[in-house]
């Protein structure tokens, strides 16, 4: 899943709503003793619509559920992504600079189970809404061991309410994600 969320957190009270999608290139190549015939690249594309709801059980630390599907170019019908529930905790939290938060959280993917650690940081400066987000990975199941998310991006914000989250997130620079969400909070 792609990272649709950052530093910030709702807020005692509310409740973040964050809807978006990640798109995902992706070439195979395939080789063969039929070189001529047989050789050639195909490019996918996997198309990830997801959504995240944040509770916030205080002004500085949060509850998080997101999930998601996988569509595949090309390909009929869709994948489930899995389910993450996670909490955040922001450490510091200056609205006139940055905003550093860290937490973590457990679910299930669709390669098996995942215990997730968190560490962002959000920079509050209105010319240059950026946030940065490390994320390290136990994997069990399927795609068992340690692995990492990078992500980097911008926040933009509308309101209090309402803002808007561009994402580049690389899976321990094997597959880099492109993402774009909303998220309202109520």
């Amino acid at each position: 899943m792609t990272n649709l969320t950052t530093a910030r957190t709702v807020g005692a009270g509310k409740v973040g709503l964050t809807g978006g999608a990640g798109v995902i290139p992706f070439a195979v190549d395939s080789e063969s003793d039929y070189d001529d015939i047989l050789n050639f690249d195909v490019d996918v594309v996997f198309i990830n619509p997801q959504g995240r709801l944040d509770i916030g059980l205080s002004d500085a630390v949060d509850l998080g559920f997101q999930t998601g599907l996988m569509l595949v170019s090309g390909a009929e019908g869709f994948g489930w992504l899995g389910m993450l529930a996670d909490v955040k905790w922001a450490v510091v939290d200056d609205p006139d600079s940055v905003t550093l938060s860290w937490g973590g959280g457990v679910g299930w993917m669709y390669l098996g189970g995942v215990l997730e650690g968190h560490l962002f940081l959000d920079s509050n400066v209105p010319f240059l809404p950026f946030y940065a987000a490390v994320k390290p990975r136990l994997t069990v199941g399927a795609g068992s061991g340690f692995t990492y998310d990078l992500s980097a991006g911008i926040h933009i914000e509308f309101s209090d309410s309402f803002r808007l989250i561009g994402d580049w997130t690389t899976f321990a620079f094997t597959l880099n994600s492109f993402s774009l969400g909303v998220q309202f909070i109520f």
